[in-house]
């Protein structure tokens, strides 16, 4: 790409990232908007600055200079690759079956009604991590969690071995950093193929 092409490109994605910040009710709500919307900002205007001004003396050794050009075009895409990647993560995360039993278990937890108050409603983004072993997978997930008068995170932690998976940890992160177990990580599970959150006595199948 050359001349203000890259610059214009870099301006209408972060224009795009920005509108989702904005419009789209999971990501207006969450705790990342003020800072999401001051990244994209100025990322805007830094794009429209080097657009402005690409041609100055002062500014030509990086765009004319392919090492320093480089690097100043990988510095005006960080927000909006990173933004993807974060929106990826979050689409995948809420597909698997992990996350939709820790939050049935959540909502049906009396401890999480205590804290938080109800309805409880998932925000933005979730996250999570994987790492295989020689014999197990291990998976985590960080749930954004809030509710009439409350708000937290919820953390869960599950271990896959013989092809089924198993919950070793389901915990309630309030806003203070103090924790609540929603499950108890000790009760029995029949083949890991259910869960129990011990708060209210119900299962849950299919984790």
């Amino acid at each position: 790409m050359k001349g203000t092409t890259f610059f214009k490109i870099q301006i209408g994605l972060h224009l795009i990232g920005l509108s989702c910040v904005l419009l789209v009710p999971a990501v207006r709500e969450s705790r990342l908007v003020a800072f999401l919307v001051t990244v994209f900002g100025l990322w805007i205007a830094f794009n429209a600055f080097f657009l402005q001004h690409r041609t100055s003396t002062w500014l030509s050794f990086l765009t004319k200079w392919w090492p320093p050009r480089l690097l100043l075009r990988l510095f005006l895409t960080i927000p909006i690759v990173a933004f993807g990647f974060t929106v990826c993560d979050d689409a995948y995360s809420r597909r698997l079956p992990m996350f939709q039993g820790a939050i049935h278990a959540l909502r049906e937890s009396k401890t999480s009604k205590f804290n938080l108050g109800e309805p409880i409603e998932v925000g933005w983004p979730v996250s999570g991590s994987y790492e295989e072993g020689n014999k197990s997978e291990y998976r985590t997930l960080e749930i954004p969690v809030r509710g009439s008068y409350g708000e937290g995170s919820l953390f869960g932690a599950w271990t896959k071995t013989n092809e089924v998976w198993k919950m070793d940890e389901l915990k309630l992160i309030l806003s203070d950093g103090s924790s609540r177990p929603i499950r108890d990580s000790s009760t029995p599970e029949s083949r890991g193929e259910v869960c129990a959150d011990t708060s209210s006595n119900i299962t849950i199948s299919a984790i």
